[in-house]
């Protein structure tokens, strides 16, 4: 566990199977003096606010990244390049694309809250979002969403929605869309039957 982090000097950290985690504010400014990247399936814990300026947190295929606070890119596209898993653990977690973010798989936390702020970026899930039970998503802008939408028991609030993909429903579900429409493309399916 690292209990400080400094936006000078150099800090780079690579996580292999094993785990890391912070607990100030992580804030990656500088695109040669700061990285952590995977090597492996590890995972890194952000307890505090991460954010990043240069697509500095380089994932690994089978990783996790939990973030406890909020998900900030702010000036170069953050792209997870098709590999881990992020999962929101706060009460009130959030993601601000003030530059675009491309990610991989995307979980809510059980008994957990999600909010997509709106920003100038585009937010695209590359592979499929989970929401576990009593969890809540709350988006203020659209997003991409090319894989699975899975909800085991949480809640969406959103405007207009569209599903491209397989709709999974694993317990009571709720969806809110404030009088707009819900667009369904693909098949809607019970894991309970």
């Amino acid at each position: 566990t690292f209990t400080s982090w400094s936006t000078t000097g150099t800090n780079k950290f690579t996580v292999g199977t094993g785990s890391i985690s912070f607990t100030p504010a992580v804030s990656i400014t500088s695109s040669t003096a700061q990285q952590i990247a995977f090597n492996d399936a590890g995972t890194i814990t952000f307890n505090g606010a991460f954010s990043d300026k240069y697509n500095k947190l380089t994932t690994y295929t089978g990783c996790t990244v939990n973030f406890g606070s909020s998900y900030t890119a702010t000036t170069t596209t953050a792209n997870w390049n098709g590999k881990g898993t992020a999962v929101f653990t706060g009460a009130s977690s959030s993601i601000t694309p003030t530059s675009s973010i491309t990610f991989n798989d995307v979980q809510v936390a059980a008994s957990k809250s999600l909010t997509l702020n709106s920003g100038a970026g585009t937010v695209t899930i590359g592979g499929s979002i989970t929401l576990n039970s009593g969890s809540t998503f709350s988006s203020s802008k659209d997003f991409i969403l090319s894989g699975n939408w899975v909800n085991n028991g949480g809640t969406y609030n959103a405007n207009a929605q569209t599903y491209s993909g397989l709709v999974i429903l694993g317990a009571d579900t709720t969806v809110v869309s404030n009088n707009n429409s819900i667009v369904f493309g693909s098949t809607i399916d019970s894991s309970g039957g």
